[in-house]
């Protein structure tokens, strides 16, 4: 069956699985983070430092994870915002997710 336009089915040993299980641990994480504090975490060490984020939690440890807040934003929207990037450390695939859960990958999927 065809995926819905918009959706994409990955194959489940590319990296872009892992890659997006991390990638979305983070933005759940993110959002529990907004919801405690009432702002966006400024990066991962943020998030493990409340316990919102294990270590290894989506990836197995295999992506490596980070945060970035939106480039150019004001002092006081810094934590409005964030995109969430995981990459896979075996195949380079590398997924980011946005504050409004806009999903990205790159890199090759085979």
């Amino acid at each position: 069956a065809a995926a819905d336009a918009g959706e994409t089915t990955l194959p489940a040993d590319s990296g872009a699985v892992a890659a997006h299980a991390a990638a979305m641990s983070v933005y759940y994480a993110q959002h529990a983070h907004r919801e405690q504090l009432g702002a966006f975490a400024p990066s991962v060490a943020a998030l493990r430092a409340r316990a919102l984020l294990d270590e290894h939690e989506g990836s197995a440890g295999r992506c490596e994870v980070e945060v970035s807040t939106e480039a150019g934003a004001a002092p006081a929207e810094a934590g409005e915002a964030f995109t969430a990037c995981a990459t896979d450390a075996q195949s380079g695939v590398s997924v980011s997710v946005t504050h409004d859960r806009r999903v990205r990958v790159k890199g090759t999927i085979i």
